[in-house]
Order: C-alpha cells, then sequence, then structure tokens
C-alpha cells in the first residue's frame, strides 16, 4: 500500500511507504489489456485544506492494489489548475537579465525554501492577471505577460492531482509604477539574480542550509545546457573553417608537388 503525508506546500511530500499487493493477480487478459486504470475512490478523511482520499487501481499486469492521495478542498469548478508559478524575468541596463526567486518558511520542511512565486486563481481572474498580481503582491514590479497560460503541470503525480499553470513575465523597472517597488507581501524574501550566476546562487543557498525547489533547479540546469549547446554551436563553424583551409593548404602543396615532377 502507498501512503503519502504532504504539508502546506504543495510540492513536498515528506513520506513514502512501500506497496503492497492487495490481491493476487487473475488470469484476466481484459484488464491487462485495458491497462491501468483507478477503478474506485474513496475519501476517507477532511481538514480543512486537504482531504485523504482511498484509491483502488488495476495496474499494468492486472494486480488489483491500493493506494491513498492528497487533494485540495478548493477546486476549480472547470477543472484547471487553481495554482500559478511565475517566472520572472528583470531587464538591466546592462549584463545578463536578472530573475526572481522567492526564499520562504515552509513549516513541512522546518526551514527555508528557494522557489517561484506561487499562488492562486482568484475569483473572475484570468490566468495571466493572476501571474501580474502574484508578480505585484511578491516583488512589488508590474511586468508584461511574455507566455501565458502553460497547460496545467502536474506538481507531485505520485501524491496528489494537483496542478499549477506557468506563466513567463517580464520586468522593465523603467515601467512606470516600477521606480519604487514595495511588495504587498512581507512573509516571503525575494531574490533577483543575474541568469549567469544563478547556478552559484543556488549552490550558496544549499551551503547555507537552504532547500531548493526542484523547478528552480531544474531551469539552472537547462540554463546550463543552454550554454554548453550555444558555445558547441559558435564553435563549429570555426572548427569548419580550419578544416577547409587545411584542405585547401593541403591541396595547394599537392599540387606545387606534383608541378614540381
Amino acid at each position: 500500500r502507498f501512503l503519502f503525508f504532504q504539508g502546506a506546500s504543495m510540492s513536498s511530500p515528506v513520506a513514502l511507504l512501500p506497496a503492497e499487493a492487495v490481491a493476487a493477480p487473475d488470469d484476466d487478459d481484459e484488464n491487462t489489456a485495458r491497462g491501468p486504470q483507478v477503478t474506485n475512490s474513496v475519501v476517507v478523511a477532511s481538514t480543512r485544506t486537504w482531504r485523504l482520499r482511498e484509491l483502488n487501481y488495476v495496474d499494468g499486469k492486472g494486480v488489483e492494489r491500493q493506494c491513498e492521495m492528497l487533494e485540495a478542498n478548493v477546486q476549480d469548478p472547470a477543472g484547471d489548475a487553481i495554482s500559478v508559478t511565475v517566472c520572472a524575468v528583470r531587464r538591466t541596463r546592462t549584463g545578463p537579465r536578472e530573475f526572481l526567486l522567492v526564499r520562504r518558511f515552509h513549516p513541512p520542511l522546518g526551514g527555508f525554501s528557494i522557489d517561484l512565486p506561487e499562488g492562486v486563481v482568484g475569483d473572475s481572474r484570468s490566468v495571466a492577471d493572476a501571474a501580474v498580481k502574484i508578480l505585484r503582491d511578491t516583488s512589488g514590479y508590474t511586468g508584461k505577460v511574455m507566455l501565458a497560460g502553460s497547460p496545467p503541470l502536474c506538481i507531485a503525480p505520485a501524491v496528489s492531482a494537483l496542478s499549477t499553470q506557468t506563466v513567463l513575465v517580464e520586468v522593465d523597472p523603467r515601467a512606470p509604477g516600477n521606480s519604487n517597488p514595495r511588495p504587498v507581501s512581507d512573509e516571503v524574501e525575494t531574490i533577483w539574480v543575474p541568469l549567469d550566476q544563478l547556478q552559484r546562487e543556488l549552490d550558496s543557498q544549499v551551503s547555507g542550509g537552504c532547500a531548493v525547489s526542484h523547478a528552480v533547479w531544474s531551469f539552472s540546469v537547462g540554463l546550463h545546457i543552454g550554454h554548453v549547446e550555444a558555445r558547441r554551436s559558435r564553435g563549429l563553424p570555426g572548427a569548419l573553417l580550419c578544416l577547409a583551409l587545411s584542405v585547401v593548404v593541403l591541396g595547394r602543396v599537392i599540387a606545387k608537388a606534383a608541378s614540381e615532377r
């Protein structure tokens, strides 16, 4: 049986127990052909914030199993993601652009974590509008949505069906209203980091005992891969040019040697 626990942070499962089959497999080719599927779902406990639900399901081999999952008591009637994650990039006059990180205390971790600004979609507000409000409340800046509304992205699919939508927002410090940014929320610390120093900042935070969100770390890894590929792309034309010159020189040497015979 699976048993999952998750605290106030929607992306921080803190315990996981191994699975046990609750029924021996049948020689039922029909169940196997249909593939894994949930067969029953029952709420077994509820709090103000969470519901604990017990699921019966059939795995890919037709074995009946059980697991428990958590779900938020607040659900979007439309079935869409109710959580919004903001990727904010700030322009600078010189140097690389800066990326916004937030540092906050999470009780399930018993300490601080580095994450992206996040919040929920309020009543009668689009995902893009919610992202702009979350950015303003967190950092005091207003921004322009550059890439709005990813599809709902699963946060911890082994734990729950909770999802979030990611929005890319660009901040121009010279824009009206950004001359004297004042965050509305005092529960988080904002950190603007040059994109080329992001991994160094994350390493420093980890050394100081701070946890780092998998989303932030994955973003940093993606930046590193992009830089490596860019260097390789820049090096390729130079290598081809050297090869071409070598071929030309070799051809001339051969031609000269042949003419001297």
